[in-house]
């Protein structure tokens, strides 16, 4: 008797408790009867909490880890996040925008009013470019230096934060009239 030949038509899951056709599209192989005991869907949503706690909830839906809501697993309540299994990140958005809040008074020993005072520049303190603004540090004293875009602040960590380094790669691109 083969895999999909039992005298079952349809069989029911037993997670969501829908009924599927018996066929290798909506069950994996090996369970009881030839089946596993839920469908493919709702198996795939339990591995996303399998990791780090076993409840159930419906297939596509997931847990925030931080607030512990149920909400629909989508990019609307998740940010995507290609690190992650599945795609999206394990922290619904509001989360993740409270603890990058939280993170940037840590990391700089900043109060709300200096933050909010440093982020009202529009501009990249180097290039004067406006967008992707990201908080500049000294990485040996924690000192908050201003704001700069993400590849002037990358360029800045390339070179190591040292001024003579900086300076030698000016005259090299001067030399060349680059």
């Amino acid at each position: 008797m083969g895999l999909l030949t039992h005298d079952v038509k349809t069989y029911k899951c037993k997670a969501c408790l829908e009924e599927f056709p018996r066929t290798l599209e909506y069950f994996y192989s090996n369970g009881k009867n030839g089946m596993r005991n839920s469908c493919k869907k709702c198996k795939l949503s339990r591995k996303v909490y399998s990791s780090y706690r076993s409840i159930k909830v419906k297939p596509d839906t997931f847990e925030c880890r931080t607030c512990k809501l149920v909400m629909p697993f989508t990019s609307e309540y998740f940010y995507e996040d290609e690190k992650c299994k599945f795609k999206l990140h394990y922290q619904c958005i509001d989360c993740c925008r409270q603890y990058s809040r939280v993170m940037h008074f840590k990391r700089y020993n900043m109060d709300y009013n200096d933050l909010v005072s440093l982020k009202e520049s529009k501009n990249c303190f180097i290039c004067k470019k406006e967008s992707n603004l990201v908080v500049d540090h000294d990485h040996r004293t924690g000192q908050v230096r201003g704001m700069l875009c993400q590849s002037c602040n990358k360029g800045l960590g390339h070179f190591f934060d040292n001024p003579n380094v900086i300076q030698a790669a000016s005259e090299y691109l001067r030399k060349w009239d680059c």
